[in-house]
């Protein structure tokens, strides 16, 4: 519940962020631009480095069992390294095939302005090159069992986009939000690895390749994972080229629609992710089965009965939340 209520302001924050874009820009081209440049790089995000995190807490917590600091570390390095190649190296392929993206998007939607599009979204691959690092950090911090100190230093984001927009937006327009964000990523970043770093670990890429454990069982966990956020994440641009199709503003009214679905379902992913990921794998790093499939068996049933009711009721009550 502590992570779920720091996730609720961090959602919060950036519920917040569009309505002060809405109110500040309009439902317009501007904010349609914005989230367009967020697409692309977000679903990277989702689809390459979120199963990441995911498959890198067990593993982490079952040589954690083995009580061997020094190999722990050196695991964390090679893999950290790793991930800073592959996000420098989407980063770039992201950067070099631009214009064909771009014009291809232009094709689905013709009321887009390439001057404004193309800076936002040189502007969202710092955000991609920063997020899959504050992944991988907050996994180690999760299966610590720190998990509200990463849910809390994520509010610096919105925070900064915020006030970025407050004190910038008249001179740069939606920019200012992009930058505020991207400021607040480096943020983050550096917050995460001020903790991580007083247990001498190191989540910033050092460029070490050099572990010789054999690092299958992450890519084992990994490759399922990856599969199933790329079905899942497909629903984002799909949606969003769908309403590309419609009047002007139809790309900002479907992000700030979804808004509500989009934050109970984040809740719940980050409690799933942040707690009850490292939570079991610890039982099954224990070899306590049994206390694993009753407790699944309770949060599943407990599950249901909570999601269910609110599902409806958001659903009833639609047009007066709106």
């Amino acid at each position: 519940f502590g992570v779920m209520f720091l996730t609720f302001l961090c959602f919060l924050g950036f519920f917040l962020r569009d309505l002060l874009q809405a109110k500040t820009f309009g439902l317009g081209a501007s904010l349609d631009h914005f989230f367009i440049a967020l697409m692309i790089p977000m679903f990277m995000v989702t689809v390459l480095y979120m199963p990441l995190g995911a498959a890198f807490v067990p593993i982490y917590l079952a040589e954690k069992e083995k009580l061997l600091p020094q190999a722990l570390r050196d695991m964390v390095s090679v893999v950290s390294s790793w991930t800073g190649v592959s996000l420098l190296m989407a980063c770039l392929v992201l950067y070099l095939c631009e214009p064909f993206l771009l014009s291809h998007i232009a094709a689905k939607g013709s009321l887009l302005n390439m001057e404004q599009l193309t800076p936002l979204l040189n502007l969202a691959l710092s955000l991609l090159l920063f997020s899959g690092l504050v992944i991988l950090g907050n996994s180690i911090l999760n299966a610590d069992g720190k998990a509200s100190l990463a849910s809390g230093a994520q509010l610096i984001v919105p925070a900064m986009a915020i006030m970025s927009l407050l004190l910038f937006g008249k001179r740069w327009g939606v920019r200012s939000v992009m930058y505020g964000m991207v400021v607040g990523q480096i943020l983050n970043l550096f917050i995460v690895q001020y903790w991580l770093s007083r247990e001498k670990i190191w989540v910033l890429p050092s460029l070490n390749f050099k572990y010789r454990a054999n690092l299958t069982p992450i890519l084992k966990q990994y490759w399922p994972l990856m599969v199933s956020a790329l079905f899942i994440s497909l629903v984002l641009p799909v949606s969003t080229m769908l309403a590309m199709s419609l009047t002007e503003g139809s790309v900002s009214a479907f992000n700030l629609g979804t808004k509500v679905v989009l934050f109970i379902t984040g809740l719940v992913d980050t409690a799933i992710l942040a707690v009850m990921l490292p939570y079991f794998s610890l039982l099954v790093a224990k070899n306590r089965l049994l206390s694993v499939k009753q407790e699944l068996s309770f949060f599943l049933l407990l599950a249901t009965f909570i999601s269910v009711p609110i599902s409806a009721a958001l659903f009833l009550w639609s047009e007066q939340i709106v």
